[in-house]
């Protein structure tokens, strides 16, 4: 069990839980807790769902073409990930495994990646941009133009 949670997808999945009275629950993994120095799970906290629940849940951000952006390749610049995971709002059904952030366009000029920038799946919304906060996720530091 404790290499399986360590696969980020584990904690973004609907997982069939079964009971000891042989019935299963569709669930999700809200929480665990581990030993203070063994590799060893110490407990887990679950939340039943239905596939049409609609669920708050932490998933992590998967950067791509962040070392083929022009800031990077042509400008000397480095880029910062600020944010490794955005909360998200969805029906459990269509809760992504992760989401990923194209960093192809940063440049002199466009410095930064925001949560309104990043493409979404359908039925997916995120809490910090419903709540007003269009967060920074990539900066793109030390490019000269």
């Amino acid at each position: 069990m404790y290499y399986t949670l360590q696969d980020e997808k584990f904690h973004t999945a609907l997982i069939q839980l079964s009971i000891d009275d042989g019935a299963a629950e569709q669930v999700l993994v809200r929480a665990v807790q581990y030993h203070p120095f063994k590799q060893q799970v110490q407990h887990i906290d679950f939340q039943r769902v239905s596939a049409e629940s609609v669920v708050e849940l932490r998933v992590p951000l998967h950067f791509v073409d962040g070392d083929a952006c022009l800031g990077v390749k042509m400008q000397g610049g480095a880029i910062s990930n600020v944010l490794k995971e955005v909360m998200v709002r969805c029906v459990a059904s269509k809760l992504p495994e992760f989401i990923t952030v194209d960093q192809s366009k940063l440049a002199v000029g466009n410095l930064s990646v925001h949560l309104s920038d990043i493409a979404l799946p359908e039925g997916v919304q995120l809490v910090s941009l419903l709540r007003g906060a269009d967060l920074a996720v990539s900066m793109l530091n030390g490019a000269k133009g």
